[in-house]
């Protein structure tokens, strides 16, 4: 997965298959302590909206205490779909 873009506290690496998404999922679990997953509801969805030439991105910001991360849908060079993944 490749760092795309880094500034200020925000990055977005990608793009990913669909068959990493599970596996990046799994590893943030990891890191966070949390047991991994078979299945979750982020991976139905994007898998539910992908359609073929659309690219999905992760990304994560991190600012001054507060943290997120998730997921983007790119389709036609437009980020279409936003599936959020961890806030605190």
């Amino acid at each position: 997965m490749e760092d795309l873009y880094s500034n200020e506290g925000v990055e977005i690496f990608g793009p990913l298959l669909v068959s990493e998404i599970k596996t990046h999922i799994n590893k943030r679990r990891k890191e966070l302590g949390l047991d991994p997953i078979s299945e979750s509801k982020l991976l139905v969805d994007v898998k539910e909206k992908l359609k073929f030439g659309d690219k999905i991105y992760f990304f994560k910001e991190s600012l001054r205490g507060y943290y997120m991360d998730g997921y983007i849908l790119e389709r036609d060079g437009c980020a279409i779909e936003f599936f959020p993944g961890s806030v605190s």
